[in-house]
């Protein structure tokens, strides 16, 4: 199965926020090995950025979340950082 992370930045602020996307990858390596230790399961890890567009003021959440996107039928899991 595939764990993949996927950190959201937009394309201005890309440089400076890269030591959070390095955070991530090192947070999808700790999941990596937790999830074997405390479940006996072994998933595959990827994490990529995806640069998006400027969002309006109304689109704009007000706290940092993340998505956990799951499709059973592909054995994928997709989580998603949204800090902007």
């Amino acid at each position: 199965m595939l764990l993949h992370f996927i950190f959201l930045v937009k394309e201005a602020d890309r440089e400076k926020r890269q030591f959070e996307f390095e955070y991530v990858k090192k947070m999808s390596q700790f999941f990596k090995i937790w999830i074997k230790e405390k479940f006996g399961k072994d998933y595959d890890i990827q994490c990529d950025e995806m640069i998006i567009k400027p969002r309006s003021i109304l689109q704009k959440l007000d706290t940092p979340v993340f998505y956990v996107i799951i499709n059973k039928e592909e054995k994928t899991s997709i989580i998603l950082f949204d800090t902007l």
